[in-house]
């Protein structure tokens, strides 16, 4: 078999282009850091490579979240941390109000900051986030969740909480609804709620009370009812009399598992309510203070009323600052929830770009002891090359 003198000299052409796109790659390669620019010098570094930008891309999304949600309960502390103030400076001025030095100029001012606090609070209420959206409107956050109309303030959010993605199957709650805020204050002692009658012509005041026997107290209604100043019965809700005795002043009065204390010198006819305790908000709360501040005492049946009025408020403003506490404490556990979860978070794309940069990554001594091995290839090429085309018959004639 002969081999044309053109067919060698292509050979030796290609083989020469080969070795020059050879040594071409290595030096993008040492330009760039990278083993491989396409997934065709690579298809499988390249489909891995893929793989970990996509994850942590997914990563660098999560780490976006913690840091809305971290703004976002940050916020919300500080608006509770806040409304805190707001309800400890209206628990002060109620103990003002009840000190009993307070003449009429005091109680006006009193009255006055109290108002104040009124609609401090709803402000603090319906704050929004600096985008537009109400931190305590639940889902409904585009609207203002608190209004007051015909004197009382009323909730128009939901009680959803939106939640962010953290991880894989992993979210949190970035806020909590206004209804769980300020809606749910346990008015008296958080079980009952013991309170005198508005027709009470005596001097007697009720204290909160307490469950003695949880397995005897069904949430019942009672009356206690003075049938003479030194005589009480107790009657159930349906009309029932179930207790009865004489009255002796700061004598606990037990019945159906609960236990009451009433002072003062209750008139006949005068009667205590006993009521199950249902929520209430902490608006209430600071309208029943200003209430009782504005009340005038009158006669000692009006002052007793008005020392009820205080006592029932300051138990109030202690509820709800419970519930403004409780809220706080979730929200310090989201926040290391967000701080550890931050971390884990930092570790993972430090282990992904490891694996990333021992997949893409160009070493470099290999690289430059490649690139000396492409050269004198090249210059082997090109020797041979040279050689190729002096062949020829012609030169050895004549």
């Amino acid at each position: 078999m002969r081999v044309a003198t053109s067919s060698a000299q292509q050979q030796a052409l290609q083989a020469l282009l080969d070795q020059q796109a050879k040594l071409l790659r290595t030096q993008q390669q040492i330009a760039s850091g990278v083993r491989f620019t396409t997934a065709a010098q690579d298809p499988l570094g390249a489909a891995r490579v893929s793989e970990l930008g996509g994850a942590l891309a997914e990563l660098a999304r999560y780490q976006g979240n913690i840091d809305r949600a971290e703004g976002s309960l940050q916020l919300e502390e500080d608006t509770l941390a806040a409304a805190g103030d707001v309800l400890n400076r209206a628990r002060e001025l109620t103990l003002q109000a009840n000190s009993g030095v307070q003449d009429a100029a005091g109680r006006e001012a009193i009255a006055a900051e109290l108002a104040g606090l009124q609609a401090d609070l709803l402000a603090l209420a319906n704050t929004t986030d600096g985008n537009g959206n109400y931190l305590f409107g639940g889902y409904a956050s585009q609207q203002a969740p608190f209004v007051r109309t015909a004197g009382e303030v009323s909730y128009r959010g939901d009680q959803g909480q939106p939640r962010l993605a953290l991880g894989e199957g992993r979210q949190i709650a970035i806020g909590d609804s206004g209804e769980a805020v300020f809606m749910r204050v346990r008015p008296g002692n958080g079980q009952f709620v013991a309170a005198p009658a508005a027709t009470n012509t005596g001097t007697g005041r009720i204290g909160p009370g307490v469950v003695t026997d949880a397995t005897l107290y069904a949430n019942a209604s009672f009356e206690i009812r003075f049938t003479a100043a030194d005589a009480y019965e107790v009657r159930d809700g349906g009309g029932g009399l179930i207790a009865a005795g004489p009255y002796v002043a700061g004598e606990p009065l037990a019945v159906a598992g609960i236990s009451v204390t009433i002072e003062g010198a209750p008139a006949a006819g005068d009667g205590f309510s006993i009521e199950p305790a249902r929520a209430i908000s902490a608006f209430d709360v600071l309208d029943g203070a200003l209430a009782a501040v504005l009340a005038p005492a009158g006669d000692a049946a009006g002052a007793a009323q008005q020392q009820q009025a205080y006592a029932t408020a300051l138990a109030g403003f202690d509820s709800a600052l419970g519930e403004l506490n409780e809220i706080r404490a979730g929200i310090g556990s989201r926040l290391t929830t967000l701080d550890r979860q931050r971390l884990a978070l930092e570790d993972t794309g430090l282990e992904l770009e490891r694996l990333r940069s021992q997949t893409q990554d160009l070493d470099i001594a290999s690289a430059v002891s490649q690139l000396n091995l492409d050269l004198v290839g090249l210059e082997a090429a090109q020797a041979a090359f040279t050689r190729i085309q002096n062949l020829s018959l012609f030169r050895f004639l004549g």
